[in-house]
């Protein structure tokens, strides 16, 4: 055989391969030529190494930490950067109402960017206007305040088992609590039962239910998937190299959503919870699931909404409101003077601990402070849903920005920026109660519950929740941080959520025999 032609194949494989790599590297070149000097972006400050493509963006959110990132960029370019090829982001209060606002006339809405959203597509996070429109009504009536005080009964019944199994580990102030962990329990058992009919046994237990960990696998699979969908056509190996074991974790969360749902169903009726509150608003079971909702019934909602959802209020009704518990305990322990003042407001307005109920606490102005200063410092969510400008382009804070853009308002660079407070690293809650050195505060901008049509349907919830458990906590006990925990918020990675280290707190009883 000619020895020469033996070889061929082999030739013209390598000059194919060889041309297909030249063929991606004139498209890679082309790409970042075409970012960098042609995009409609390309007025918009920001860093080559970030706008030339979305791979930088990416390994910063890969490594947990695009909040501190984003905050140097804004930093160095000011209030709006380019931080990707077709992404903006926006640090000047303006950018809520024109992003997240109620539209005027006949405009649609900026929607939420379907990447960023992804496993969350039958829920109110992620679904369109249109569905989500109809989901809220369905659900709002059991998140209205006077709801949410009608179950002082339920809430209380698990404040005061936490309350009890503080008592029960303290060891009298010899030994530290980790309080991210009975946070975590207090927060999950009062939402299932809110949400499902029946607690997931934390406190009772003294246990982690296996939720929580699928919990937290379940957000980072959702992110990086979303991450990975970024990048066609390399998405399909991407997806592959995502750990094995945060699939599962969503896997095992939705399921027992579901199973739950069933469950309260069938036994709609028996207790005043979410579901229930939902029921008697329409007044028939029959109305609330179907197989599809309909234009001319707008009190429909589906079973896998309903299962959906259910995943939604647990994430935001649990893991949202135990990081602000564990942020104010390390923040007010950290600074005596404010846990002074908050413990003197707190004793002298309840005598008794009976006294403090979802009531008695709106009435602690410091209280609300000393919550709305760490929701500034240290947002439960690092980061809000980022939006797609809408078809036509539109304007947010006096610029002009072109349909099919991505907007993103990060929420910790925001309220860490000097050019939105003063002093931003530093928690002061006077800055809330209309001390006048921060007067130039860009108070309007602290949106922890995200801002419009689509905020957090829990708010209320969440700051009556977290009111009634820290004045207890701060009631029964001397609070003292242990030296392990001294830098508890330095180093941690935002996902999606926080992913917080333990926060080990000495509490010791308060001595009431004086």
């Amino acid at each position: 055989m000619n020895y020469a032609l033996h070889k061929t194949p082999y030739r013209i494989c390598k000059i194919l391969t060889s041309f297909m790599y030249l063929q991606c590297l004139a498209y890679v070149c082309g790409k970042a030529f075409y970012n960098i000097l042609l995009h409609p972006l390309r007025h918009f400050p920001g860093p080559k190494a970030w706008t030339v493509s979305r791979v930088r963006y990416a390994i910063s959110q890969i490594d947990g930490r695009p909040h501190e990132d984003l905050l140097r960029l804004h930093d160095k370019y000011g209030p709006v950067v380019r931080i990707a090829d077709n992404e903006l982001s926006f640090i000047h209060p303006d950018a809520w109402k024109d992003s997240n606002g109620h539209r005027k006339g006949s405009k649609p809405e900026n929607v939420k960017e379907p990447l960023a959203t992804v496993g969350n597509e039958h829920n109110l996070f992620g679904a369109s206007l249109k569905d989500h429109s109809r989901m809220r009504r369905v659900l709002s009536h059991g998140f209205s305040m006077q709801a949410i005080l009608d179950q002082q009964p339920l809430i209380s019944l698990y404040v005061d088992l936490f309350i009890r199994r503080l008592h029960e580990h303290c060891k009298n102030g010899t030994s530290p609590v980790d309080m991210v962990t009975w946070y975590n329990r207090v927060t999950f058992d009062i939402i299932s039962d809110l949400s499902w009919g029946e607690p997931l046994g934390c406190l009772a237990k003294q246990q982690d239910h296996p939720w929580i960990a699928a919990l937290s696998r379940t957000v980072k699979h959702q992110m990086f998937r979303g991450l990975a969908m970024r990048f066609p056509p390399f998405s399909p190996l991407l997806k592959a190299l995502i750990p094995e074991e945060l699939s599962r974790g969503e896997e095992e969360n939705f399921a027992l959503a579901a199973a739950n749902v069933e469950k309260r169903i069938a036994e709609v009726g028996s207790r005043p919870d979410f579901l229930e509150s939902m029921l008697r608003q329409k007044g028939e079971k029959a109305s609330l699931f179907v197989a599809k909702p309909t234009p001319h019934n707008i009190w429909t909602i589906e079973k896998r909404e309903m299962v959906s959802n259910s995943f939604l209020l647990m994430l935001g009704g649990s893991e949202t409101s135990a990081t602000a518990l564990s942020a104010v305990t390390f923040f007010v322990t950290s600074h005596p003077k404010v846990m002074k003042r908050l413990t003197n407001e707190i004793l002298s307005a309840f005598p008794r601990e009976e006294d403090i109920d979802l009531h008695s606490v709106q009435k602690l102005p410091y209280l609300l402070a000393v919550l709305d200063e760490t929701l500034r410092l240290n947002p439960p969510l690092p980061h809000s849903s980022p939006r797609v400008v809408r078809k036509g382009g539109d304007e947010f804070c006096g610029y002009y920005v072109p349909e099919g853009t991505v907007i993103s308002i990060p929420h910790w660079a925001m309220y860490h920026s000097s050019s939105n407070f003063t002093e931003p690293e530093s928690f002061i809650p006077e800055r809330w109660l209309g001390d006048p050195r921060f007067e130039t505060d860009q108070r309007e901008g602290r949106k922890p519950f995200s801002f419009g049509p689509r905020n957090c349907i829990g708010m209320n919830l969440a700051y009556i929740e977290m009111r009634t458990i820290l004045a207890r906590v701060i009631w029964n006990f001397e609070m003292r941080l242990a030296d392990e925990s001294k830098r508890w918020t330095q180093g941690q990675k935002g996902w999606t959520v926080w992913e917080k280290p333990e926060l080990m707190v000495y509490l010791t009883p308060r001595d009431r025999s004086v």
